[in-house]
C-alpha cells in the first residue's frame, strides 16, 4: 500500500472504532466502496487498535528507561527467554551483528553491517524482545517503515530498514550515528546558554520537520539525540513514533489519534496526555521538547518521581507545575549562578513554563513557534510567551538599540527642559484621568477574557463552570456597557459577549443551562445597546449586531413553539447577513416554515443556504451545509418522500462524521449527529424497515449516552439520552427474537429516569417519559400502576387540565390501578381538547384507540 492509502486506512479505521460493532461494517463497507484491499487493511487496523486498548496499565508504562523498568516487568521466565535470544544472535536478516550498543525495555541495539558488505557501513539495529512481539505491533512495523523511510532531514537519522527475524522478533535499522547524548555533549562542551539554545533549534527544525510529515516522535528525550563530533545533532529513534491521522488540509499538526494510546512512553520526558493514555497530537513533543531544554538550562527535570508505581507516576506528571528555570538549584551548568539565573529569569522562564503547560491547547501551537520565540529571545526582540506591556516592548527595543536610544535621548533632554514646566500642570491636571483610564482598561481586559476565551472552555466544561463563568461574565459585561458608547472596538466586545452568555443560558441551538428567561434577557439587553449604539455613531456599524440580536431572540421563539413569531423576526434581521451568517439564518427560517407546515418554501430556503456555503470549506460552513441536509431530510420525511429524505439525511451523518473526525470534543456537532441518527431510525421505523432502524437508534444512542456522561446536569443532553433509549426499546420490542434485550434497554431507561423524576425540580417531560415507559412496557415485572398514578397526578397539577397529551397519560395510569370509569372521563376530555387540524391525525386515533379499550375495561396486554 502506498503512504496515501495507508492513511486513508488509517483514518476510516479511527472513524470506525467511535461507531458500535453492529453498524461498523455498514460504514466500512459504504466507505471503501469495494475497494478489498481497503477494507482488509482497515479491518485489520480496527484489530490492532482494539488489541492495544486491551493492554494492561503496566505495558502502556513501559519504557526504555532502565530506571523504570519495574512499571512493566517481564515475567522471570520471558525475561530469560529474551536475553538468551538476544545473546545468541550473530545474524538478523541480512545484517551481521557487530557488538551490542544499547539496551533498554523494548529490546537491545546493536551496531551491524549488511553480510555482503561486511564492515563498509555500520548501521544501527534495534531490535524488539520477541516477548513483546504482538500481532499489533508487527503490523505498527510494517506500516510505518514506509512512512518514516522518507524522512529525509539532515538532523534526523534515517530508517533505512525494518523486518522482522526468523525468530519474529522485530527489528529496525537506522542510520548509525556515533556521538554523544545531548545532554552529555553540553556538559563536555561545557557550553553556555546561547550554544545550547542554538543545539536546541537545531533539534526544533528537525522535529517541525517530520510533524509538517505528518509523523509525531513521541519519545524525544537527551538519549535519542546524539551529537557528533562535528557538533551535529541527530534525532533518532522513532521507533515508538505514530503517524498524524491526515486531514484535508496537509498542514494540520493538532489532529488527535486513536482514542486509547497504549504505547511505551520515558516517564520523565512524557506530556500529561501521554501519561493519561489519551490522544497524542504535536503538542506532545513540544511538551516533551520544553523537558528536554529544562535540562539543559538547569541541569534538572522539572520534577522528580518519589515513589515509581504508575499511579504515582501519572500523578506527578498530571498535576505537578514545575518551577521557574530561574529559582531551581541548578546542577552540572557551566555559567555562575548568579548570572545563569539572571539570563534565565523572564522570558526563558516564560518561555519554557509555556511549553510545559498541563493543558496541550495552551502550549505552543506548534514546534516552529516554540523555536521563533526562542529565536526572538536571543535576538533580543519580544517573545510571544512573555506579557505583552508597552514597558517590555520599549525595554527590548532599547536593548536592541543601545546606541542609537542614547544619542536620541540627548536631543530629547534638551527639548523636555524648555517644557516641563507646562507637562507638569498637565500631569497634575490628568493624573485622575489617567487613573480612571487605567482601570477601565483592566477591567476591559477582564471582559475581553470572557468575550474571546470563555466560550471554548464552556463548551467543554461542565453545566456547574457554565453557571459561574456565565455570572461573573454577567458582571463584567455590565460594567462595562455604560462606558462603551462612542468606543466602536469596545462596543462590539460587549454586544459578543451578551450573545455568548445568552447563548450558554438557554439557546436551544447550542449546550445551554435551560435558563431561557436568563437568555431573553442577555438578548434583549444585546439588542437594547446595540440600538443605543447604533444611535450615537454610525447605525450602519452596528447593523449586523442588531440583526444578530433579534436572530437570538428568535431562537428562544423556537424553543417555545411560537414559530410565526420567530419567523417573523428572522426575515427582519435577514438583510443585515451575507455569506454564511446569511446561510445559518435561512436554515432557521426554513425550519420555523417546517414546523408550520409550509414545506415548499422550507425546502427553498434550505436549498440556498446550501448553495452559499457550498463552494466555502471553512469548518462553520461546512457545519451549516450539514444542518441544511439534516433539516431538508426532515422535511422530506414530512411529505412522504422518504427515499430522498434518507439520502439527505445520510448525506448529513457524512458531512457530521467527517467535521468530527478533526474535533471529537465539539459537543454541538455531537449532537447534530444524534439528530441525524434519530430522524433517520424514526423514518425507517415508521416504515416498518426496522433491521435498518436498529442500528440508526443504537448508533444515536452512542453519542447522547457519550454527551449525558460528559455532562449528567446538561437537560438537552439528558432528553437526548431518554429519547433514544425509549425508541431503542420499543423497536426491540417489536423484532422478533429481541425482547429479553428490549426489555433490558426499557430497564435501563427506567433506572436512569427514576432519580430524575424524584427530584423537586424535574422537568414535565421527564415525568412524560417515565409514565410513558411504566404505561406502555409490554413487560409486566417493569410495570408499576400506583408509581405511575402517583406521578401521573403530579403531572397534571403542574400542566392543569388543558394538555390532550397529559390527560391521556393521566387516563392510561387511572385505567391501570382499576379506575376505569375516571380514565373513560380523562381520554374523552383528551379528545375534545385536540385542535380541529388534529381531527384526522394518528394521534387521535390513539386516543380513540385508548377510549375504546377502556371502555371495554380491558388492561393492555403485559408479558
Amino acid at each position: 500500500m502506498s503512504p496515501d492509502r495507508l492513511r486513508k486506512a488509517q483514518s476510516l479505521a479511527e472513524t470506525a472504532l467511535a461507531l458500535t460493532a453492529e453498524i461498523r461494517d455498514d460504514f466500512l463497507l459504504r466507505e471503501t466502496q469495494g475497494d478489498e484491499e481497503l477494507l482488509v487493511e482497515t479491518r485489520l487496523l480496527i484489530e490492532d487498535e482494539e488489541e492495544t486498548r486491551g493492554l494492561t496499565q503496566a505495558t502502556r508504562a513501559l519504557t526504555d528507561d532502565d530506571e523504570t523498568r519495574e512499571m512493566g516487568p517481564a515475567s522471570p521466565r520471558t525475561k530469560r527467554f529474551d536475553e538468551d535470544f538476544l545473546a545468541s544472535r550473530k545474524q538478523i536478516g541480512s545484517y551481521k551483528l557487530l557488538r551490542r550498543i544499547g539496551q533498554g525495555g523494548m529490546g537491545m541495539v546493536y551496531a551491524a553491517c549488511l553480510v555482503a558488505e561486511d564492515f563498509q557501513k555500520q548501521v544501527a539495529l534495534k531490535l524488539v524482545k520477541p516477548s513483546l512481539a504482538s500481532s499489533q505491533i508487527l503490523r505498527r512495523f510494517r506500516m510505518e517503515r514506509q512512512l518514516l523511510a522518507a524522512l529525509d532531514h539532515p538532523n534526523i537519522a534515517r530508517l533505512l530498514d525494518a523486518g522482522t527475524s526468523e525468530d519474529g522478533a522485530p527489528y529496525l535499522v537506522m542510520e548509525y550515528v556515533e556521538g554523544l547524548p545531548l545532554d552529555r555533549y553540553c556538559e563536555t562542551k561545557s557550553l553556555p546558554i546561547a550554544e545550547r539554545l542554538k543545539v536546541f533549534l537545531t533539534i526544533c527544525d528537525a522535529v517541525q520537520y517530520a510533524h509538517q510529515n505528518l509523523i509525531i516522535h513521541r519519545d524525544i528525550k537527551p538519549s535519542n539525540i546524539l551529537v557528533t563530533a562535528d557538533g551535529v545533532p541527530k534525532l533518532l529513534d522513532f521507533g515508538i513514533a505514530k503517524l498524524i491521522r491526515p486531514e484535508d488540509e496537509p498542514e494540520a499538526e493538532e489532529l488527535k489519534l486513536t482514542a486509547t494510546d497504549a504505547r511505551p512512553m520515558s516517564p520523565h520526558y512524557a506530556s500529561p496526555e501521554q501519561a493519561r493514555g489519551e490522544p497524542i497530537t504535536t503538542a506532545s513533543d513540544i511538551y516533551s521538547l520544553g523537558v528536554l531544554l529544562y535540562e539543559l538550562l538547569t541541569g534538572r527535570l522539572p520534577y522528580e518521581f518519589k515513589v515509581r508505581s504508575p499511579a504515582a507516576i501519572e500523578k506527578t506528571i498530571c498535576e505537578t507545575v514545575p518551577s521557574p528555570p530561574s529559582e531551581v538549584e541548578f546542577k552540572g551548568v557551566a555559567e555562575a549562578r548568579d548570572k545563569l539565573r539572571k539570563r534565565l529569569r523572564g522570558d526563558l522562564d516564560m518561555i519554557l513554563l509555556m511549553a510545559l503547560r498541563k493543558e496541550p491547547q495552551r502550549r505552543y501551537s506548534s514546534v516552529a513557534h516554540f523555536a521563533q520565540d526562542i529565536r526572538d529571545y536571543l535576538e533580543g526582540r519580544p517573545v510571544v510567551a512573555q506579557s505583552d506591556t508597552m514597558g517590555y516592548r520599549v525595554g527590548k527595543f532599547v536593548r536592541r538599540h543601545t546606541a542609537g536610544v542614547a544619542a536620541a535621548s540627548l536631543a530629547v533632554v534638551a527639548l523636555l527642559a524648555s517644557t516641563v514646566v507646562s507637562v507638569y500642570f498637565a500631569r497634575v491636571a490628568n493624573r485622575e484621568k489617567i487613573v480612571a483610564q487605567q482601570r477601565f482598561r483592566d477591567t476591559r481586559e477582564l471582559a475581553r477574557f470572557f468575550v474571546t476565551d470563555f466560550d471554548s472552555k464552556i463548551q467543554a466544561g461542565q453545566t456547574a463552570a457554565r453557571r459561574e463563568l456565565v455570572a461573573k461574565g454577567l458582571d463584567y459585561l455590565k460594567r462595562l456597557s455604560t462606558e462603551a458608547a462612542g468606543d466602536r472596538e469596545l462596543a462590539r466586545e460587549v454586544l459578543t459577549g451578551y450573545r455568548k452568555m445568552g447563548d450558554v443560558q438557554g439557546n436551544p441551538f447550542s449546550p445551554n443551562l435551560g435558563d431561557r428567561e436568563g437568555a431573553r434577557r442577555s438578548y434583549t439587553d444585546a439588542l437594547r445597546l446595540a440600538e443605543e449604539y447604533a444611535r450615537r455613531g454610525k447605525p450602519a456599524d452596528f447593523a449586523w449586531d442588531i440583526a444578530m440580536a433579534k436572530v437570538k431572540l428568535a431562537d428562544l421563539a423556537v424553543a417555545g413553539g411560537n414559530y410565526r413569531d420567530a419567523l417573523k423576526s428572522y426575515r427582519e434581521a435577514l438583510p443585515a447577513f451575507e455569506g454564511r451568517d446569511r446561510a445559518a439564518a435561512l436554515n432557521k427560517i426554513g425550519f420555523s416554515e417546517l414546523e408550520l407546515g409550509d414545506y415548499r418554501q422550507a425546502l427553498e430556503h434550505y436549498g440556498e443556504a446550501a448553495d452559499i456555503v457550498r463552494p466555502l470549506q471553512d469548518e462553520e460552513s461546512r457545519t451549516i451545509h450539514a444542518q441544511a441536509a439534516l433539516f431538508t431530510g426532515q422535511t422530506l420525511s414530512r411529505i412522504g418522500q422518504t427515499g430522498d429524505a434518507l439520502r439527505n439525511l445520510n448525506e448529513a451523518v457524512k458531512m457530521y462524521e467527517a467535521l468530527l473526525t478533526k474535533d471529537r470534543a465539539n459537543t454541538v456537532r455531537r449532537r447534530a449527529l444524534f439528530t441525524a441518527y434519530l430522524f433517520t431510525g424514526d423514518i425507517l421505523n415508521a416504515g416498518q424497515r426496522l433491521g435498518e432502524a436498529e442500528p440508526q437508534y443504537r448508533s444515536a444512542l452512542v453519542v447522547a449516552d457519550s454527551l449525558a456522561n460528559l455532562d449528567p446536569d446538561n437537560i438537552q443532553y439528558r432528553r437526548d439520552k431518554i429519547a433514544a433509549l425509549q425508541r431503542l426499546g420499543d423497536l426491540l420490542a417489536a423484532t422478533p427474537g429481541k425482547r429479553a434485550e428490549a426489555r433490558s434497554i426499557m430497564a435501563q431507561n427506567l433506572a436512569y429516569l427514576r432519580p430524575i423524576v424524584q427530584r423537586t425540580d424535574s422537568g414535565t417531560p421527564e415525568i412524560q417519559s417515565y409514565l410513558w415507559t411504566l404505561l406502555t412496557t409490554p413487560f409486566a415485572d417493569l410495570k408499576r400502576p400506583k408509581e405511575a398514578l402517583e406521578y401521573a397526578m403530579k403531572l397534571l397539577e403542574r400542566t392543569g387540565t388543558g394538555e390532550p397529551s397529559i390527560l391521556d397519560t393521566v387516563a392510561r395510569a387511572q385505567f391501570d390501578v382499576g379506575n376505569v370509569e375516571e380514565a373513560i372521563r380523562l381520554e374523552s376530555k383528551a379528545i375534545s381538547l385536540l385542535p380541529s387540524d388534529f381531527q384526522d391525525s394518528a394521534l387521535r386515533r390513539e386516543f380513540e384507540a385508548n377510549l375504546k379499550r377502556f371502555r371495554a375495561g380491558l388492561r393492555a396486554p403485559a408479558q
